[in-house]
């Protein structure tokens, strides 16, 4: 999987990629709680809502923003700028300049994308393998494990 810088998974959201469909997550795209991304290319700056369902092959282009409990189905195409909704999704109409504001105040008014790459993540980046962090002091008491 690979994420974008400033991207954001809410509570329970899941995003699953395998070698044969490989999952990307655009710079400031946000998934709403319990929403589910499986093996597809989501863009940059798009909006997808809590219990959204993304299958195999989808492409969401970006500033994109899917409806609470959207299912796009397998290989579905979505281009830029776009809103979508329903089960089945479907493209109901492009952004309006309120859709485009409320992007821009989830990303406290800016919308400009900083061209780092991508961040990968795997099954390998387990918790055993990755140090645990640093431990300070509070009060002058150090905590011990």
């Amino acid at each position: 999987m690979m994420m974008g810088a400033s991207s954001t998974l809410r509570e329970d959201a899941v995003v699953v990629g395998t070698p044969d469909r490989p999952t990307s997550i655009g710079e400031k795209t946000h998934l709403g709680p319990r929403s589910l991304v499986i093996g597809a290319q989501v863009g940059a700056l798009c909006d997808i809502g809590g219990g959204a369902i993304l299958m195999p092959g989808v492409t969401l282009g970006d500033r994109c923003v899917v409806g609470e409990g959207t299912v796009l189905p397998p290989g579905m195409v979505v281009p830029e700028q776009s809103v979508v909704f329903g089960r089945p999704g479907q493209v109901l109409r492009v952004l309006s300049s309120e859709d485009l504001a409320r992007l821009q105040q989830r990303w406290g008014g800016d919308l400009s994308l900083s061209s780092q790459p991508l961040t990968s993540f795997s099954a390998r980046d387990r918790a055993e393998d990755a140090p645990m962090g640093q431990l300070y002091a509070f009060r002058d008491r150090h905590p011990f494990v």
